[in-house]
């Protein structure tokens, strides 16, 4: 398994519920910063300050699919020649380990804090579905009417207009927005015309901009 250009290796299996009661009771009771791991390669080191430990320790079970972790993997990536040690925490189905995430319910790019309260468990399957959708949610929200809120992309309302037009209707903070048709000839204080559309493919395709821009730019263009 890679993490970026680390190239983790797993040493040793335990029970994830003992190795979660030894990592949080060593860290949150006696204060140690890691405690010491027999493993074929000796003692090794595994710092406890992990906020993963303790939402894994009250929440193992994944919030969307219901998997569980239930298998502790003491693993090793190297970088730089220095090798650290730490844990990683699966759910076991048919032979195939399925990693447990720590997940923030509300996404930090949209303001979530680094706190208990915002963290879920998650499987990694779960997680990436999450993140796709969150995604998608994004781009749906950016092809919002900035004064209705109408969906522009489903009304097949996405379009370019010149830039004199666009600038003339959207402060410099709005360029990057949208504006449904109507909304966009109550600002321009008209109904919009052929030569406010840029000659391109995004308005040639969209029978709804060719309504404005008549059949001569759709046959000279298309």
């Amino acid at each position: 398994m890679r993490k970026g250009k680390e190239v983790m290796n797993c040493i040793v299996e335990f029970p994830a519920k003992e190795i979660l009661r030894n990592l949080v009771t060593a860290r949150y009771n006696h204060h140690a910063k890691r405690i010491f791991i027999a493993c074929p390669e000796g003692l090794v080191p595994v710092k406890t300050a992990s906020q993963r430990y303790r939402l894994f320790k009250k929440k193992k079970i994944c919030k969307s699919c219901g998997r569980i972790g239930t298998v502790a993997r003491l693993e090793s990536s190297e970088q730089k020649g220095r090798i650290t040690y730490y844990f990683n925490f699966y759910c076991v189905e048919e032979d195939r380990y399925i990693l447990m995430t720590k997940d923030h319910i509300l996404p930090k790019s949209l303001g979530g804090r680094d706190s208990l309260s915002n963290y879920q468990t998650m499987c990694f399957p779960c997680n990436s579905k999450k993140a796709d959708r969150i995604i998608s949610e994004r781009v749906k929200k950016a092809f919002l009417c900035m004064d209705c809120g109408k969906d522009t992309f489903s009304s097949k309302e996405y379009y370019s207009l010149n830039d004199p037009i666009w600038k003339s209707i959207c402060t410099k903070d709005e360029r990057g927005g949208m504006l449904c048709l109507s909304c966009a000839q109550v600002r321009l204080g008209r109904k919009l015309v052929e030569e406010d559309f840029k000659p391109t493919k995004i308005n040639l395709k969209n029978p709804v901009v060719l309504s404005f821009m008549g059949e001569t730019s759709a046959q000279v263009l298309g």
